[in-house]
């Protein structure tokens, strides 16, 4: 539900993606406006973007230092 709202569906489409009422995405969605003290909808989904984009780099960063990690195990096999 919160990567439609990001997306901007309204209640009503992302229910039928998610085989839900829109008004079960409705109060699913009035939770995490109060949860995430979102104002509105287009707040709500700026927020969610914002936090898609933190776990992203958290990940990329996590991918980075795996990437080091097994750089300097080949270097260690090739010298």
């Amino acid at each position: 539900m919160a990567e439609l709202t990001a997306q901007g569906l309204t209640c009503a489409e992302a229910g039928a993606v998610l085989g839900l009422s829109g008004r079960t995405v409705e109060v699913y969605r009035a939770h995490a406006m109060i949860k995430l003290k979102a104002r509105n909808a287009a707040h709500l989904a700026a927020l969610l973007n914002m936090e898609t984009l933190a776990a992203l780099d958290a990940r990329i960063e996590k991918l980075e230092l795996q990437v080091d990690r097994l750089m300097g195990l080949i270097e260690k096999q090739g010298a």
